[in-house]
């Protein structure tokens, strides 16, 4: 019967891994668990959801909550920036310059955005 030889240092190395990998890994689950916490948290106070208010709440569901809420938040958003920039393209003013005694094309002049439509040159 042959036994191999090894390295007392590898041994010793495959101990630590040994011990310390639970150790590793209930620090990564806790860090998953306060995050969850800390979302539910975040969500019940932005939307009242009263699914939320259930302690035994579900990760998944949390998470589905989550991702429901930032689609619902960037689609308001999303919404808003649109309708501020139309708003902006019909109601701002165009400014450019123009010195009075020139027969130069006018430089500056103010005027909504609105009423240049009406003269856009293609």
């Amino acid at each position: 019967m042959t036994r191999k030889l090894q390295n007392p240092s590898m041994d010793d190395a495959k101990s630590r891994k040994r011990i310390l990998k639970p150790a590793v890994e209930k620090k990564r689950r806790d860090r998953i668990n306060q995050s969850l916490a800390e979302l539910r948290s975040l969500l019940l106070n932005h939307t009242s959801d009263p699914r939320l208010q259930n302690p035994k709440i579900e990760k998944a569901e949390i998470l589905d909550l989550a991702v429901e809420y930032l689609q619902k938040w960037t689609d308001v958003k999303k919404l808003s920036n649109d309708s501020t920039n139309s708003r902006m393209k019909t109601h701002a003013p165009v400014v450019s310059l123009h010195h009075p005694e020139s027969s130069a094309p006018p430089l500056f002049t103010i005027q909504s955005a609105a009423s240049l439509m009406l003269h856009t040159v293609p």
